[in-house]
């Protein structure tokens, strides 16, 4: 008799071959995303009432509540489409507001610190066949 255990199909011992669908990996890695956003300044749009000029200068607003609503709507095709989204975020931000704001600085911050939070989604999502 082996001492060797036996492997039940369809189930791993290893933990790399664990992988997220797509949708799956997008919903936690926008959940992380918006962790970072500690003063939740890109969660919602920016209002139309408080900062009219705002939709003058930015052609393509984006914030993570409208992140959100594509994700359930299933817009998010690839993860391509979502660091598209993403980086409008912070690119709009950079772009509107002057170096050195509050603002500014939290989109720098965002941004930098979202790389690691996107490379962990992506190795944690399935090979697309």
């Amino acid at each position: 008799m082996s001492s060797r255990k036996r492997k039940t199909p369809g189930k791993s011992s290893s933990k790399k071959n664990h992988h997220l669908p797509l949708r799956k990996a997008l919903k936690e890695t926008l959940e992380k995303l918006e962790k970072k956003d500690r003063n939740k300044f890109f969660t919602e749009p920016v209002s139309k009432e408080e900062v009219p000029s705002y939709y003058e200068v930015i052609p393509n607003p984006m914030d993570f509540g409208t992140m959100k609503k594509k994700l359930k709507d299933a817009k998010y095709k690839s993860w391509e489409d979502f660091e598209i989204d993403f980086n409008l975020i912070v690119d709009n931000c950079l772009h509107f507001n002057p170096p050195g704001t509050i603002w500014y600085r939290a989109a720098l911050r965002l941004r930098k610190e979202s790389r690691k939070v996107m490379e962990e989604g992506k190795k944690e999502t399935e090979p697309e066949a």
